[in-house]
């Protein structure tokens, strides 16, 4: 197929608002509604005239099927603003984490202190710390489930569509 044709149902694809199966079989009618004309031997420009834009069809779907159209939930954006912060923060843990790492530095820090005097018990502290890896793990849950619920809040339906 053409690649106007192609470019032109992608864009009808891009404006439909409905669930895979019904854009599926929408898009698939269309095409083969070209594909009838073109083989009656209409060219591809009056055929699209007669079509209209892509606005025009999906427009018209869109009000054949407006029972079957999604709610965008205004929520929608804000997991995947959080998503895309921790998506930052765990980029920067793990470019710094591999400059420390190629500076030669060991991945965990160790102390020891000692409390004591002359004449009395003497106690020794050993603490060891591995560096940030909890924090990164916490933050990579954090986007994933952030990730997750985005898809699932653009995926939301109508109201009438939930009851029915």
């Amino acid at each position: 197929m053409d690649k106007e044709i192609k470019k032109y149902l992608r864009s009808v694809k891009r404006r439909l608002n409905l669930p895979r199966d019904i854009r599926t079989r929408l898009l698939s009618d269309l095409e083969t509604t070209i594909a009838a004309r073109m083989e009656a031997g209409e060219d591809w420009p009056v055929i699209r005239e007669s079509l209209g834009t892509p606005a025009q069809v999906a427009a018209e779907y869109m009000e054949e099927m407006k029972e079957f159209a999604y709610r965008k939930s205004p929520w929608r954006m804000v997991p995947l603003a959080v998503a895309v912060l921790c998506g930052l923060s765990l980029l920067n843990d793990w470019v710094m984490l591999g400059l420390y790492v190629s500076m030669g530095f060991k991945l965990y820090e160790r102390s020891v202190g000692i409390i004591g005097g002359a004449d009395g018990p003497t106690a020794m502290f050993i603490t060891t710390r591995v560096h940030d890896s909890a924090k990164i793990g916490i933050i990579a849950a954090v986007f994933v489930l952030c990730l997750l619920l985005y898809f699932r809040l653009c995926k939301c339906k109508n109201k009438e569509n939930s009851q029915g």
